[in-house]
């Protein structure tokens, strides 16, 4: 008899318990489905922004992130510091303070970027390779498609437009690889390619040595 009881006992516990999950379950999915509407909601100005480059002195779209995080998107001021140094390079004001800007929001060094420009495109912003590589950053024409979609970039051979879209790259490399060699080499030979290398042992490359070289000289001479 005493043993019926405990057997009821232990039943009424379970579905005391079985309740108390499903209840735990609905909730959660509940949180989830909330989440993931308001995750999915446009940010505020995104449909109007995208595909444009608004007023250069205002406000400009950026993608990125200051850190590891989730790449997402933001708005910043293009402001820059009264103690910014121009760099002797064949690069107008405006554009190098354009690209301090966007480094600074990707929290990338500037010298390391234009370094980038000038290996890839001598500062030549229309510039197109034989391999359909356009602009100051010599995006190649396969990721027009992908980073149209991202960035909002539609003229790879606009110089702001460019620096835009290879800063994005740059920078998702970045959250990658924590070696400016093997961001390089990815950017320029494509993470596949640049691996092959890496199984071999092979960290660096003549590319991104250059590149590297390039930067200390611009640091030296500022």
């Amino acid at each position: 008899m005493n043993y019926s009881r405990n057997i009821r006992r232990t039943q009424v516990a379970k579905r005391i318990i079985a309740s108390w999950v499903l209840i735990a379950v609905v909730f959660f999915l509940i949180g989830f489905l909330i989440g993931r509407i308001t995750t999915d909601k446009p940010t505020d100005g995104l449909e109007t922004d995208k595909g444009t480059i608004e007023s250069l002195t205002n406000e400009i779209v950026v993608y990125g992130a200051d850190s590891g995080e989730e790449i997402t998107i933001k708005k910043i001021d293009w402001e820059v510091p009264n103690d910014f140094e121009l760099l002797d390079i064949d690069l107008d004001d405006d554009i190098q303070e354009f690209i301090y800007s966007i480094c600074q929001a990707y929290n990338m060094d500037f010298t390391f970027v234009v370094a980038v420009i000038e290996q890839e495109s001598n500062y030549q912003a229309d510039c197109v390779s034989e391999t359909n590589d356009y602009g100051l950053m010599q995006i190649n024409s396969q990721n027009f498609d992908e980073l149209t979609e991202i960035t909002g970039v539609t003229d790879y051979l606009d110089p702001y437009q460019s620096v835009i879209a290879g800063c994005y790259v740059l920078h998702k490399l970045f959250e990658k690889y924590d070696n400016p060699h093997r961001v390089l080499m990815s950017y320029n030979m494509g993470e596949y390619n640049a691996s092959k290398l890496w199984d071999k042992g092979i960290y660096s490359s003549a590319y991104s040595r250059a590149i590297i070289a390039k930067q200390q000289e611009l640091i030296e001479s500022r």
